[in-house]
């Protein structure tokens, strides 16, 4: 899986865990009407929540440093690019030069 699709995923469950703690507040107050506690249920229903959301933005984080890597990857294969092109500029000068003698000596 894409680290994108990771957090879509992960979202998705969030809103389901959301659903589900919603469905079992509603059947808690429709079966114990007069009851001002939470039930076990619907506090593991709301833990399950947090736990989503928990998992959610630790794939966005994870996500958000990998873009990061991946930045400082490119960064690092433009700073090697530019000096192998330096170092070739050099070079070429280098034979430049040494053609240039020998074409003197010749002449001379």
């Amino acid at each position: 899986l894409k680290p994108g699709k990771k957090v879509a995923e992960a979202q998705k469950k969030v809103e389901e865990a959301k659903k589900k703690a919603k469905d079992q507040k509603e059947e808690d107050r429709r079966n114990y009407p007069t009851n001002t506690y939470k039930t076990l249920e619907l506090e593991i229903a709301e833990s399950d929540v947090k736990v989503k959301e928990a998992e959610r933005v630790e794939l966005v984080k994870e996500e958000a440093k990998e873009s990061q890597n991946e930045e400082k990857i490119k960064q690092a294969k433009a700073k090697v690019e530019s000096k192998k092109a330096e170092a070739t500029r050099l070079e070429n000068i280098k034979t430049d030069r040494k053609k240039a003698e020998e074409e003197a000596k010749r002449k001379a």
